[in-house]
């Protein structure tokens, strides 16, 4: 009987410390999302001043559509670039 009171206590200290661990990957990963969140308000942020700047600046010119296409073109490669992909 003692043996099976050890054997629980021991199970059950395992699991309080599986439970800790799991809290903090789980604050870990809400603290990480927070963050790829923040970036990415950033980058969308920056991507929209890049098009209006082009919209406003050069809205039909030839200059204005190469800059488009030119920045549609690193994006592209940076997304390729990226673990997304």
């Amino acid at each position: 009987m003692e043996e099976k009171v050890k054997y629980l206590e021991k199970e059950n200290a395992q699991l309080k410390e599986a439970k800790k661990e799991a809290a903090s990957h789980r604050s870990q990963m809400e603290n990480e999302l927070k963050l790829l969140s923040k970036e990415s308000t950033e980058h969308e942020e920056a991507f929209r001043k890049v098009v209006e700047k082009a919209v406003r600046d050069y809205p039909h010119s030839e200059e204005g559509q190469d800059f488009l296409k030119t920045y549609w073109a690193s994006r592209v490669d940076e997304f390729k670039k990226s673990d997304e992909y």
